[in-house]
């Protein structure tokens, strides 16, 4: 059950121009200072952006003989990691790696938004589109689309959905999920970050979750989640 897509991609300070800039100008800055390059990701692990980021992160140390860290700084919406890299020196260390929607979603809902996106931001480069899964436990008794949608419809009060976050696109995407339904009564459980969202429906805390296919794919698997 696939809906919509999530676009990833890496933003940095306003003064870098593209990723390779980024982490070139960052690295002359370490040797002098001492100090590691960092990529921010503003969810917990396990999710897209964190593995994301670890692949890039990975390849880059491995090619160019640096030490460039992940950093998850997941909370409120990834709004607390993002602050993190809107108020670093521009300086070439520093990086964020997130969905393109949190930073959309984010100045739109939240009231005390902390930084302005389109100052202290700046887009380098957008990295993957992902397709969107929408997954249940076992103990639920539905295994289509449609029956899912059925059993929203009469029994919404039954209907549990874990997100990555309040904000978030996961968190959105079952809200307008459950608009569609006609389930409104759905309840919407927000974790920090995808992986504790997803282990939620697995273990049965929750009854549904709707999140990137990388990281419900070893869960549809093995069969903890069914298919």
């Amino acid at each position: 059950m696939t809906q919509g897509r999530k676009q990833t991609g890496t933003i940095g300070r306003r003064s870098l121009a593209a990723l390779g800039m980024t982490m070139a100008a960052a690295g002359h800055a370490r040797a002098q200072s001492g100090q590691h390059e960092r990529v921010v990701v503003p969810f917990g692990p396990g999710g897209t952006s964190d593995i994301l980021a670890r692949l890039v992160v990975t390849s880059i140390n491995k090619t160019t003989g640096r030490t460039v860290i992940v950093e998850n700084r997941p909370g409120a919406g990834a709004s607390i990691g993002a602050d993190v890299v809107a108020r670093s020196a521009p300086d070439g260390r520093t990086a964020l790696l997130m969905d393109i929607g949190a930073l959309a979603v984010g100045p739109n809902l939240l009231p005390n938004f902390p930084f302005n996106v389109a100052t202290d931001l700046l887009p380098v480069t957008m990295l993957t589109f992902t397709p969107y899964v929408v997954a249940v436990h076992p103990s639920l008794p539905v295994r289509t689309a449609q029956e899912l949608v059925a059993f929203a419809r009469q029994s919404p009060d039954r209907l549990t959905a874990s997100n990555s976050g309040a904000g978030a696109l996961t968190h959105l995407t079952s809200v307008v999920l459950a608009k569609a339904w006609g389930a409104e009564g759905a309840t919407q459980v927000p974790y920090r970050g995808s992986g504790p969202s997803i282990a939620a429906v697995v273990s049965g805390e929750v009854a549904m979750t709707a999140s990137t296919i990388d990281v419900m794919k070893p869960f549809l698997e093995s069969g903890a989640l069914p298919r």
